[in-house]
C-alpha cells in the first residue's frame, strides 16, 4: 500500500527551493518545544548542543527571538527561539522564563539552511530521532522552517535615549 504524498507545508526540500523531485523523505530530530512537537530535518541539523544558561552572552538591542551568543568551540553561535512554540514563544523561551533550569538543549543548523547556517534553535527537549514512516503517522508533528525563524529580529535595533 503507498504512503500518501507529503505536502509541501511538511515538506523541508519544498521551503528551500528544490524541487519535489529531490525531496528527501521527512526525517530527523524529533524536539518539543513548549506542548508541539517540532522536528528539525535532518539535511539541516549539524549537530544538538547542550548548554548552560550561564554561557548564553546577552545581545542588547536585538528583537526578543534573538537570545544571545553562545561561544562552543571558539566560535561564537547566534541562539534563538523556536519560532513554531506559537504567540507565546518569547514568554518560555525568555531567560526569566527558565527559572531554575540550569541546561538548555538547542539545534545549530548546517550550511543547507542557508543564512540561518550556524545559527543555534533553543528548544525545551529533545525527544530522539524521527523517520519518514513515524512522520506520516504522526500528523500533529511540525517540520521546522527556515522562513519561520525571525530573520528582522536579526538586525540591532535602534538605541533611543529617554
Amino acid at each position: 500500500m503507498d504512503q500518501p504524498a507529503v505536502s509541501n507545508l511538511r515538506n523541508p526540500a519544498a521551503l528551500v527551493g528544490e524541487s519535489p523531485a529531490d525531496a528527501a523523505p521527512v526525517e530527523g530530530i524529533l524536539t518539543q518545544v513548549q506542548t508541539q512537537e517540532v522536528v528539525f530535518p535532518s539535511s539541516w541539523v549539524d549537530e544538538v548542543l547542550i548548554l548552560s544558561r550561564s554561557q548564553i552572552f546577552k545581545l542588547p538591542f536585538y528583537g526578543p527571538h534573538i537570545l544571545g551568543l553562545v561561544n562552543h568551540r571558539g566560535e561564537m553561535v547566534p541562539l534563538l527561539s523556536c519560532p513554531l512554540a506559537g504567540p507565546n514563544a518569547t514568554a518560555t523561551t525568555s531567560p526569566a522564563a527558565w527559572g531554575g533550569q540550569d541546561t538548555l538543549r538547542a539545534i545549530r543548523l548546517n550550511d543547507k539552511a542557508q543564512q540561518f547556517q550556524g545559527v543555534a534553535v533553543l528548544v525545551d527537549r529533545i525527544l530522539g530521532t524521527l523517520t519518514d514512516t513515524d512522520f506520516q503517522q504522526r500528523p500533529q508533528v511540525q517540520v521546522f522552517q527556515l522562513q519561520d525563524l525571525p530573520l528582522a529580529d536579526c538586525q540591532p535595533q535602534r538605541w533611543h535615549p529617554v
